[in-house]
């Protein structure tokens, strides 16, 4: 809207001084020389300030300089168009198209008067008095200085006041029709737990009456959406805005009733957030932050820190569904290969380590068609020959011999 107004404002400004001009007695021609000579000044001034205000703004570092690029670089190029058209076009049309008030009227003219002629004059009848009265009033204005410049201290107490009273914030919350819900279990814990959990999400999620469907991803990280047994997802598809008109029924509302229903489930932390205002300021809404080791002081300190860290912000009653995703507890199992024992039974190492990749890990095999979609061959063990550590020691691997060990 603001590059609209800048980019019409030069033009109409080149179009009322002609006009004011042939009003004066001067020929359209004569009257577009005198304009241009009286704003061109002033138009090069005004563009060539709105780019010095306006271009360093593309410059700010930061989300704050991703916000105002694409408003500082567009404000700067409709302004010198603006310039340009304004100092070239605006002038010749003026010219061209703009006629005395005493030149005789051609046909098409005159049909226009007998038709929206009445109209016009109307109008401009009406146009006159308002600027009349425009004048008057600052005429009057301009001789109490004193009563304006005390309604002038009202309106900025007032400006200050309402800074204090209405919420501020850099993006605010909205209402985008949907929610996202996570689950994030302990750490190593299976699919299959998980899975649990994200089923029981999306049941809650549609006993509420303002949510229209669920759609549920279980083994789906919040956390750059990666792959991870752990965790799961649901997105919350709400009712249309129609059905919701109360504020118990927005967004924000219908996700603090939600994560109060969660807490009917223990085996995870829970939570329910708005989508992020804008797309891109992360995954989702509120806000996050990252604690640096610049120090390389170890996992150890920090994991102390994140834990000080996260007792503090429960403590603060403005915070709320507070997360980390740092893990420093997840089960592993190191296998420990006996090498020269390995040797001995004619099995090479690469083999053993193919086998737990094929076995435990998957491993890609090759690739077919049906239904006129390509489909991925991965080769890996059922999840109930590799859900324990035992499992690891019943594997064999085929020796050189033809044996399997």
């Amino acid at each position: 809207v603001l590059a609209i107004g800048i980019v019409v404002d030069d033009a109409i400004v080149v179009v009322e001084n002609v006009e004011r001009n042939i009003e004066a007695g001067l020929t359209p021609r004569e009257a577009t020389y005198r304009a241009m000579r009286e704003v061109s000044g002033p138009i090069i001034a005004i563009a060539l300030v709105l780019v010095a205000v306006f271009v360093p703004l593309a410059f700010i570092s930061g989300l704050t300089g991703q916000f105002y690029k694409q408003f500082a670089v567009t404000i700067a190029i409709s302004t010198v168009i603006s310039a340009i058209n304004s100092l070239t076009l605006s002038p010749a049309l003026s010219a061209l198209l703009l006629k005395g008030h005493n030149e005789p009227k051609d046909a098409l003219t005159r049909g226009m008067d007998k038709v929206f002629g009445g109209l016009f004059r109307g109008f401009n009848r009406l146009f006159h008095r308002g600027s009349e009265a425009y004048s008057g009033g600052v005429k009057r204005v301009i001789g109490r200085k004193a009563l304006m410049f005390v309604i002038y201290l009202a309106l900025v107490g007032a400006t200050v006041g309402l800074f204090k009273i209405v919420p501020g914030g850099f993006v605010p919350a909205q209402d985008k029709q949907y929610l996202i819900g996570f689950a994030q279990l302990p750490d190593g814990a299976t699919l299959d737990r998980t899975e649990n959990v994200i089923r029981r999400m999306g049941e809650i999620m549609k006993e509420n009456p303002n949510v229209e469907d669920a759609i549920a991803f279980p083994g789906l990280s919040i956390n750059g959406f990666t792959n991870s047994s752990n965790s799961g997802i649901v997105f919350a598809t709400l009712k249309p805005f129609a059905e919701r008109t109360r504020a118990d029924q927005s967004g924000g509302a219908v996700a603090g009733q939600l994560n109060q229903s969660f807490g009917s489930i223990q085996d995870a932390f829970i939570a329910m957030f708005p989508p992020p205002p804008v797309a891109g300021l992360g995954t989702t809404g509120g806000f996050k932050l990252q604690i640096e080791d610049r120090a390389s002081l170890g996992f150890q300190a920090m994991d102390s820190a994140v834990k000080a860290f996260m007792a503090k912000a429960y403590q603060t009653p403005e915070l709320a569904g507070l997360f980390t995703s740092w893990q420093v507890n997840v089960p592993q199992l190191y296998a420990n290969i006996d090498r020269t024992k390995a040797r001995q039974l004619g099995v090479p190492v690469t083999d053993i380590f193919d086998t737990l990749q094929i076995y435990l890990g998957s491993l890609y095999a090759n690739d077919f068609n049906q239904f006129g979609r390509t489909y991925s061959v991965r080769v890996q063990a059922d999840a109930a020959y590799r859900a324990r550590a035992e499992d690891v020691g019943l594997l064999k691997v085929r020796s050189a011999t033809g044996e399997m060990v």
